[in-house]
């Protein structure tokens, strides 16, 4: 699709479509925006604990590498993101590798972020060797999924496009496959995310209902898990991928 043919006011439906789809897009982009809000909630609640005295006062292991790493990539992702999708005149090719580096980015953070969840998993259930060898099946089905289903997706399919006035600014796709980018970008690292919950708040209440006292690392993980990801984002992404239109639907990768 020529990107000057959306200036071309002949068609008021076909300009109706570019704008319901332009603003869909923002309302992702709002989802995104939240995304980054609750990550930055997450860090601040659990800093004192976790990343002061069990991450900074810990010796150099490669678990503390893949948390700095994670920690660093999420917010340099975010600011990729914020400049490709706000800048005005970016360039065609631009914008191709752009998204191309921006998938890259979310890949990488995602499942940075599933290590060290597993890895949190392992450590409730006593470094059992059963446990890890679970935990090393989901992860390894859910990155093969999602490389097999990038790979239908994104190879030789995608192309960047920017909108011109008064469309909008930044990138977008034009003609990529959407469905398929939704499981790309959704559905492997949800069931993955969703089994190690599953057995985090497994684990911790048996504990919370059997022990008359917690530990405050059990208790933020089972309060905090229930209220931050099982209601609200479950819920929520459920629901949009059921009745959303197909052009937002992506709002339920934030």
């Amino acid at each position: 699709m020529d990107p000057a043919a959306l200036s071309d006011d002949s068609d008021p439906a076909f300009a109706a479509v570019i704008a319901q789809v332009l603003a869909d897009g923002r309302v992702a982009n709002y989802g995104n925006i939240s995304s980054l809000c609750l990550m930055v909630y997450d860090y601040l609640l659990s800093f004192q604990l976790t990343l002061y005295r069990l991450v900074w006062k810990a010796p150099w292991t490669p678990g503390k590498c893949i948390f700095f790493r994670y920690c660093g990539l999420a917010f340099h992702a975010f600011d990729s993101y914020v400049y490709v999708n706000t800048s005005a005149d970016l360039a065609v090719s631009f914008c191709a590798r752009a998204i191309k580096v921006q998938t890259g980015f979310a890949s990488t953070v995602m499942w940075g972020a599933e290590v060290i969840l597993a890895a949190r998993v392992w450590i409730l259930y006593g470094k059992s060797k059963r446990i890890l060898i679970a935990l090393i099946v989901v992860f390894m089905s859910g990155l093969t999924g999602m490389a097999v289903l990038d790979g239908l997706a994104y190879v030789g399919k995608i192309t960047g496009s920017p909108f011109p006035p008064p469309f909008g600014s930044g990138c977008d796709t034009i003609g990529a496959p959407l469905p398929r980018l939704l499981f790309v970008a959704v559905i492997p690292p949800t069931i993955t995310t969703t089994i190690l919950f599953i057995l985090t708040l497994f684990k911790t209440s048996r504990g919370h209902y059997t022990k008359p006292v917690e530990t405050p690392t059990l208790s933020l993980i089972h309060w905090d898990g229930v209220s931050k990801f099982s209601m609200p984002v479950m819920m929520v992404n459920t629901f949009i991928f059921r009745y959303a239109r197909l052009s937002m639907k992506g709002s339920a990768s934030g």
